[in-house]
């Protein structure tokens, strides 16, 4: 996948953050209603914890930032800026 330099803000994917971010969470409503939201929005690599958990964001969203990532080439621009 070659690198996006277009402005993330027209994405496709930014458009529909931008719809999801007019929602309304209350973080103890969310879980209450999943029990499992640690695990479900915490990834561990040995030592090192990202916990999603704790923001205000559902299924959708987290979907949706994975969307972003994908269409910006994330990936491609991380491995780029490792290679110099």
């Amino acid at each position: 996948m070659s690198l996006n330099t277009s402005s993330p803000t027209n994405f496709k994917s930014w458009q529909e953050l931008t719809s999801l971010s007019k929602q309304e969470f209350d973080l103890e409503t969310l879980f209450k209603t999943n029990p499992n939201r640690f695990d479900e929005f915490s990834l561990k690599d040995e030592d090192f914890l990202i916990d999603f958990s704790k923001n205000l964001i559902d299924n959708n969203v987290f979907q949706g930032l994975l969307e972003l990532a994908n269409e910006a080439a994330l990936e491609s621009a991380i491995k780029s800026y490792f290679k110099g």
